[in-house]
């Protein structure tokens, strides 16, 4: 397969990519590879990028057995444009970019994996999977350089025993993780880490997991039940060679009845804190949120911090059916949430990172709401829509406060034509306002509602696919929240809204020829 993205205008982008699968030959072997490449100037004022991967696979089909080795490795250079942008600066230049043009990354990523299935006994299953990944990058910005290098290394498997009437599948997983970070300063110079270092730690990370599912089925519906025990070790070890070591252990219920076509489920989900949740909600006890030193300084912290720092707890249940009645499918589902210790976003941006930073409700937080999904099919017009409504608060079901980030309404809504060999559609999404911080030290704002509309045609004849997509049609400019306070030209906070932009109308034509 071959398909190739042969213009884009406003951003000059292209992408050319190259895929290849052999099928399953007479000695019961296939493999597959495949490559893609890209290139762009961006939409904001230099915020071009070029990057490419290769994937492979190979696989060795047997009557009983299956095996599986595939990969890929991926490089990308980006010019960075990551802060948001105040109101006034974007009304000047709705193309602004805060970073410098100097500002830029580059970051790898490797990845393999092999994988075995045995199936010779009809009631049982075996699956087994190993994998290596690393990521390598650095990047710089306001006279920082910025970098990590990490590995991880892990296998899982599961045995799934199947009778007339119950299905177990007992899995465990176990992975290593470790991630170096460093800091330097080099005077805006990227790629150049000869001048003082300003951090670096490395961080540990083991991960265990067993859990057991059971579905039990009968002539009136399916009853199931999960349990998953997790198990997490974390070691975080500074260049003065301090270590601070964490554990958790939790303990992960889901039981549910699904009959027909409905279904109902309840479970609690735990988590521990993330390093950026331990790190950044250091930094905000000592500073305020204001002036912090680099989110990645560990040495910022020690175990009285993080002993206050609970894990995150999750109650949900949730109700669904789906309707399919002649031209008519509907999905519908509805959930309540309450969550003990959330990390939420206070929408506070880290002026030397340009990170967001975090803080720990100990209270509890609500999420509940209603999403849908559903097609009209009329001959050959197709009309289809999805629909997500939520009322969310942090303390409590009645707080007047707002979940940061976290839009009441999502929707969309389409249609589609199908004339011979032509499909002509159009899609509108619309997003609802959003809070922007949390109210610490200022009165909680919100972002206004956006509404974008795009179009396509396709066109098939034998193995060529031809496809027209005109994004944003209407040429509406919007502005997606990106947190309080931005970085001026002497890098100091300001408490006031800033955004990124959406793109303006833009178009591409991409073509697809399989063989």
């Amino acid at each position: 397969e071959l398909s190739t993205l042969l213009r884009s205008n406003l951003t000059n982008n292209s992408w050319t990519n190259y895929f290849y699968s052999s099928g399953i030959n007479k000695k019961n072997i296939s493999f597959q590879i495949g490559t893609s490449y890209n290139q762009g100037q961006g939409f904001k004022d230099h915020s071009g990028n070029i990057g490419g991967s290769i994937f492979y696979g190979i696989g060795l089909y047997k009557k009983y057995d299956i095996i599986k080795i595939y990969g890929f490795s991926g490089l990308t250079y980006n010019q960075l444009s990551f802060y948001g942008v105040p109101m006034d600066s974007i009304k000047n230049n709705y193309k602004m970019n805060l970073n410098s043009v100097n500002d830029k990354d580059t970051f790898n990523q490797n990845f393999i994996s092999a994988n075995w299935v045995r199936f010779k006994n009809d009631k049982l299953k075996f699956n087994t999977s190993t994998y290596f990944s690393n990521v390598n990058g650095t990047y710089n910005t306001g006279g920082l350089l910025f970098g990590v290098n990490s590995y991880q290394f892990g296998g899982m498997s599961n045995i799934v025993y199947q009778t007339d009437r119950r299905t177990t599948n007992f899995g465990i997983n176990a992975n290593f993780y470790n991630r170096k970070h460093f800091g330097y300063d080099n005077d805006g110079l990227y790629d150049i880490p000869e001048n003082t270092s300003r951090y670096q730690n490395t961080g540990y990370k083991k991960d265990f997991i067993a859990y057991i599912k059971v579905i039990e089925s009968n002539r009136n519906g399916n009853l199931f039940a999960d349990l998953q025990f997790r198990n997490v070790w974390f070691d975080v070890r500074d260049n003065l060679s301090s270590s601070y070591n964490y554990r958790w252990s939790f303990l992960n219920p889901k039981v549910g009845y699904k009959q027909n076509n409905s279904y109902i489920i309840g479970s609690i989900t735990q988590r521990e804190p993330t390093r950026a949740d331990i790190s950044q909600n250091a930094i905000q006890q000592i500073d305020n949120n204001i002036n912090a030193e680099n989110p990645d300084n560990f040495l910022k912290f020690d175990k009285n911090t993080v002993s206050k720092l609970k894990p995150e707890r999750v109650s949900d249940i949730e109700i669904g059916t789906t309707f399919h009645i002649g031209f008519l499918k509907m999905n519908i589902n509805g959930y309540l949430m309450f969550i003990d210790n959330e990390f939420i976003a206070t929408g506070i941006i880290d002026q030397y990172s340009g990170f967001m930073t975090k803080r720990s409700n100990k209270s509890t937080t609500f999420r509940g709401g209603i999403e849908s999904d559903g097609t009209i099919k009329l001959n050959s017009l197709n009309l289809f829509y999805t629909l997500q409504l939520q009322h969310n608060s942090i303390d409590g079901i009645n707080s007047k406060y707002k979940i940061t980030f976290t839009p009441n309404v999502i929707s969309s809504l389409g249609a589609s034509y199908k004339i011979t060999k032509i499909v002509i559609g159009t899609t509108s999404h619309y997003v609802s306002k959003m809070a922007m911080n949390i109210p610490i030290n200022s009165p909680q704002q919100f972002s206004d509602p956006y509404l974008t509309s795009n179009g396509y045609i396709n066109y098939n004849v034998k193995n060529i696919t031809l496809c027209l997509n005109v994004n944003n049609i209407f040429n509406s400019k919007y502005y997606i929240p990106a947190g309080m306070g931005h970085n001026d030209a002497n890098w100091n906070y300001h408490d006031i809204p800033t955004y990124y932009v959406g793109q303006t109308i833009n178009w591409n034509l991409s073509a697809k020829y399989k063989f």
